[in-house]
Formats: structure tokens, C-alpha cells, sequence
């Protein structure tokens, strides 16, 4: 504290600053306690013997008020899993898109539906767990064609060609096998025709998937089969086509039982299989699987596939025009080809110096090719290329060829031309069959021409059937053999 004050000497002010003494000997305060009351405090201690009990509900009330609680947990829980179980059925039955007729397929004359079929339940250790049947019977005569044709992603199965029918009319059968009711129930069946060309026709129309993942436990498996009447061998039908995908083909005719004019089979993702087939012409394509078979033609053969071997044996039937030669194209990818071809001269037609002209191809990639013309007309043309790569390519012939040769490869052994079995002249004028090689410094390629008295001829007097073979190949072995064994 400072005070001021005055004195006598001069009237000079001095200031002393003194202590409280009031404010040193005083004690602090007492803490304030919120909500206390002043006074003295006191101190409660609880009456000896005094118990406080809470009171309990029974057993059966607490069981009652769980039991309750756990049906609604139920209840909303069901509504829950019932909610996402039928938001996902409608979201899959929306995957579905059904198919329809198209311009194209021809003129509908009847569509059929599951309510048309004939239905039963199969063994339950089978994939299927129901069976359904079709049966239809096709006028059948000689200037009728008949085609078959499948659309939708749910559809998959086989055909099958026979001719044990007893009867005058051509009868399909078709079986279904499948596990979803509601499926089945939006495929469809149809009859069709064309009037230009004349032609009656089924199509097997299935849905359409359009979903993320596709239900292959749904899969409508269809098993067609065309039983062609049986009549005096030959009969005769005018045209068969298969437009199909992931449906494979059956041909179980015996040999020379039936005679298309022409044949066409496409399928996908399944095999081709002939025990025999006879057209003047033949178109088989598939993908992802082979075609093996015994083929007979007066015009034309196409094999073609991907991804599946090719097994041919075909018989081939030409005539003297090198405008329009007989043809055996065989065409695959990764995978071989091997088989034999027996070439004939249809020697009804018109003379001629050449007797049949042949025109084969063989083309494939990363697989083998191994081909033998097992026989041939005398004088007849044969133009030949065998192709493939990485992996070896093998030619047999026999002598009745004559023509320019050339066999290359890559990165292998050199080409070879081998001549084998004791030489025979089919024409008894004592030739003798030679080959004479051009000047070349390439190694990996032979080229020249083999034929008979091939030494003693130059260019200007070949022969009108003077044919050309060609056989090449990468990373792998090439090879020409002409066997006198096969004559």
C-alpha cells in the first residue's frame, strides 16, 4: 500500500509504503461448494438392518417379451431374404430375351410351344430333370429341300441324319431335356417354307441370354433327328441345310442309301461326323471341334473347321473340263489333317484327253498335315497345295501324276522327294518314271517336275493333264513321295 503524507521540513512529500498487517495475518477463505448450505457439515450413516430391494419380473414375463422379440426379428428377416430372392428372380427372368421368326427363316406356317409337347421327368441322377418330345411329319419328294435352323444363346444340341423310316414321308423327331421349367416355357418350335427354292423348314427358337453369367445349368439341350424315308437305294433328296450354332451333326446313312444334291451343315462348338455321305455338293463348317468322315462327290467337297482336326476319306468323281474341276478343299487351325482321297473320271461323259481335273487343298497351321491321293485316272490333272506351319507337312501320291513340284520349308531338314515300290507303267509302253530338279541353291526348297520319260521330254511336249503339286510348311519337315504301290 502506498501513502502519502506531508511534513514540516520544506513541504517536501514523501512517500513510504508500510504492509498491511490486516491483510498478513488474515487466512483465505473456504472453498465454495456449489449447493451446499452454510453451516457445519454432517455425516449420515444408514440404520443397522435396514435392506433396499429392487423388484424383478417373473420368468414367464421375460420369456414372453425374448420370445416376441425374436418372431419379429424373424418376420423382418424372411421379408428381407423373400425381397432380395425375388428382386434377383425378377432380375434373372429379365436376362431372358425370347427370339422370333425372321424374315429370313421363310414363311411360318405353325409355331408350337411347350403346351404342344409331350413332357416327363427324367432320372434324378441324370444333368436334366425333364424330358420333352416333338414329332413332325414333312411331305417328302424328290424337288423338296429341307433345312433346319436354331436361334437363341439358351439353345444347344446334336442332329442326326438316318433312313430306317418305313414310311413316305420324312419324320423329325425332336427331344428337349432341360432343368428350368419357366425357360422351356418360352422356346418355341416352328414349321417353315420357302416357295423359291421349293424347301420346308424348322426352326428351334430359344432364348437369348443378356446377362453377365451365362446359366449353363439352364442350357435347353435339343436332340433333332431327320429319319429320310427308305425307299429303293438310292433316294434321292434335293438339298439338306443345318443353320445351327453350338449344335453338332450325326450322318449315320449306310454307303449309297441316299443322294443329296447338295449338302450344307454349320454348326459351332461341337463335332461333324459322316459314316457316309454322297452329294454332288458338300459344305461342312464348324468351330472348335473336328470333322471325320467317308465323303463321295461328283462336284465338290468343303471341310472347314478351327481348332479341330480334319479325318477325310473321300472319294471324288471329275470330269475332262479344267473350267470346272472336281474340288476338295480341307481348311482347319491348330490341329492336323490326315485322311486319303481316290480320285475317279466320270466315264460317261464326254472324251476327252484329260481324264478328270482335281483341284485339292489342304491348309492348316501349327498342326500336321499327312494326305495320300491313293489313286487317280490315267491322264488326269491333279493341282495339289498342302500348307500348313510349325510342324510337318507330308504328300503321298500315285505315279499317275505328272507335273511341276515344289516343296519348301524353314529352320528343318532339307525337302525330300522319295520314289518308292517297283515302277509299272499303267500305260505297258515301257516308260519309266523320272524327276529331273531345277538349279537351285536353296536348301530349304525343291523344285522341279516328275513324270514319265520326264528326262527325255522338254516343256513344249508335255501332256495336256501336266498338274502341279505344292507342299510347304515352317519349323517343321516337308516331304513328296510318290508310291508305285499305289497304282
Amino acid at each position: 500500500m502506498v501513502v502519502i503524507s506531508s511534513d514540516n521540513d520544506g513541504g517536501k512529500r514523501q512517500a513510504q509504503t508500510q504492509p498491511l498487517l490486516a491483510q498478513q495475518n488474515q487466512a483465505p477463505p473456504p472453498q465454495y461448494t456449489p449447493g451446499a448450505a452454510p453451516g457445519p457439515s454432517r455425516t449420515y450413516w444408514p440404520a443397522p438392518g435396514v435392506f433396499v430391494q429392487q423388484r424383478r419380473e417373473s420368468a414367464v414375463k421375460r420369456f414372453l417379451k425374448a420370445f416376441l422379440v425374436a418372431l419379429l426379428v424373424w418376420f423382418l428377416l424372411g421379408a428381407l431374404v423373400q425381397s432380395i430372392t425375388q428382386w434377383g428372380f425378377r432380375r434373372i427372368r429379365s436376362d431372358f430375351v425370347p427370339t422370333n421368326p425372321r424374315p429370313e427363316d421363310g414363311h411360318v406356317v405353325e409355331c408350337y410351344t411347350h403346351d404342344s409337347s409331350r413332357t416327363s421327368s427324367l432320372n434324378s441322377s441324370l444333368q436334366r430333370s425333364y424330358h420333352a418330345s416333338y414329332e413332325f411329319k414333312l411331305p417328302f419328294d424328290s424337288e423338296t429341300g429341307y433345312y433346319l435352323l436354331t436361334r437363341g444363346k439358351t439353345g444347344v444340341g446334336s442332329v442326326q441324319l438316318t433312313d430306317d423310316h418305313a414310311g413316305d414321308d420324312m419324320l423329325v423327331t425332336i427331344d428337349v431335356e432341360y432343368n428350368d421349367k419357366d425357360l422351356f416355357s418360352e422356346n418355341r418350335i416352328c414349321l417353315l417354307d420357302h416357295s423359291s427354292p421349293k424347301e420346308r423348314g424348322i426352326g428351334i427358337y430359344s432364348p437369348d441370354w443378356s446377362g453377365p453369367h451365362f446359366p449353363f445349368d439352364k442350357l435347353l439341350r435339343f436332340t433333332v433327328v431327320y429319319n429320310i424315308p427308305s425307299k429303293a437305294p438310292p433316294t434321292f433328296v434335293k438339298s439338306f441345310s443345318t443353320y445351327t450354332a453350338n449344335y453338332g451333326h450325326q450322318i449315320n446313312l449306310p454307303d449309297d442309301t441316299v443322294f443329296f444334291e447338295s449338302v450344307n451343315l454349320r454348326g459351332s462348338n461341337a463335332a461333324i461326323r459322316a459314316s457316309s455321305l454322297s452329294s454332288s455338293d458338300i459344305k461342312l463348317r464348324t468351330s472348335n471341334a473336328g470333322i471325320a468322315g467317308h465323303f463321295v462327290s461328283n462336284g465338290s467337297i468343303a471341310l472347314d473347321t478351327s481348332n479341330g482336326s480334319i479325318d477325310a476319306d473321300v472319294q471324288l468323281t471329275g470330269v475332262g473340263s479344267s473350267k470346272s474341276p472336281a474340288r476338295l478343299s480341307l481348311r482347319t487351325s491348330n490341329a492336323k489333317i490326315v485322311g486319303r482321297a481316290s480320285l475317279e473320271w466320270d466315264a460317261s461323259g464326254k472324251k476327252s484327253a484329260v481324264q478328270g481335273v482335281f483341284s485339292v487343298s489342304a491348309t492348316t497351321s501349327n498342326g500336321p498335315i499327312n494326305y495320300s491321293i491313293a489313286k487317280a485316272p490315267v491322264d488326269s490333272q491333279l493341282l495339289l497345295t498342302a500348307r500348313t506351319s510349325n510342324s510337318n507337312a507330308q504328300v503321298q501320291l500315285s505315279p499317275i501324276f505328272e507335273g511341276d513340284v515344289l516343296l519348301r520349308n524353314s529352320n528343318a531338314a532339307q525337302p525330300a522327294l522319295e520314289i518308292t515300290g517297283p515302277v509299272r507303267d499303267p500305260k505297258n509302253k515301257g516308260r519309266s518314271y523320272d524327276w529331273v530338279r531345277d538349279n537351285s541353291k536353296n536348301r530349304r526348297e525343291w523344285r522341279g517336275k516328275v513324270g514319265w520319260d520326264v528326262k527325255k521330254n522338254d516343256d513344249e511336249h508335255r501332256p495336256e493333264h501336266w498338274g502341279n503339286v505344292e507342299v510347304v510348311t515352317s519349323n517343321g519337315r516337308c516331304g513328296l513321295s510318290v508310291d508305285h504301290t499305289l497304282v
